[in-house]
C-alpha cells in the first residue's frame, strides 16, 4: 500500500496561477479530509490526474505516512457524509493487479450473494481480502 489516495470530484479552480491553483486544491484537500484528522502538515503533495477538462479530475493525495492513509480511508464514510453536496469518493491509490484482485473478490460476493447465501460481506484483515459471514448486531 502507498501513501496516497485518491479523492474524486473535488472542485478545480480556474485561476490560471499555477501557485494560485495549487494553493486552492491544497486547501479543498485540507478541508474535505479535516474530518479525519488530516492537517495541512500531514499532506506531502497534492497532483491533478489527467488532463483539464470539463469533468473535475481525480485528485491524487500525498500523505506523509501510512498511517494518515488509514486514517482516511477507515474515515471515508464520514467524509463521503460531511461532502454529499459534491458526490466525493475516497479511494486507495491500487496498482492494475489489486484492482483486479479486488473486482474478483466483489464479483464471487455477488455470485454467492445470488446463489442464496446471506450475511456476507467482504473484510479487509491485515493486508487480505476475503469474504466472510457478518456478524449481526444486538
Amino acid at each position: 500500500m502507498s501513501n496516497n489516495v485518491i479523492i474524486y470530484n473535488l472542485s478545480e479552480s480556474v485561476d490560471t496561477n499555477l501557485n494560485a491553483r495549487i494553493d486552492h486544491d491544497i486547501s479543498t484537500v485540507v478541508e474535505v479530509l479535516s474530518s479525519a484528522s488530516i492537517t495541512r502538515g500531514d499532506i506531502a503533495k497534492v497532483v491533478e490526474l489527467d488532463k483539464r477538462g470539463p469533468k473535475n479530475r481525480p485528485t491524487v493525495v500525498i500523505l506523509t505516512c501510512r498511517d494518515n492513509v488509514m486514517k482516511v480511508l477507515k474515515n471515508s464514510f464520514k467524509i463521503k457524509n460531511a461532502f454529499k453536496d459534491r458526490n466525493i469518493s475516497i479511494s486507495d491509490n491500487r496498482t492494475d493487479l489489486e484492482r483486479t484482485f479486488h473486482n474478483e473478490i466483489r464479483d464471487q460476493l455477488q455470485e454467492r450473494l445470488q446463489a442464496g447465501e446471506k450475511n456476507l460481506i467482504v473484510r479487509h484483515t491485515k493486508g487480505v481480502l476475503s469474504i466472510v459471514k457478518s456478524v449481526p448486531q444486538n
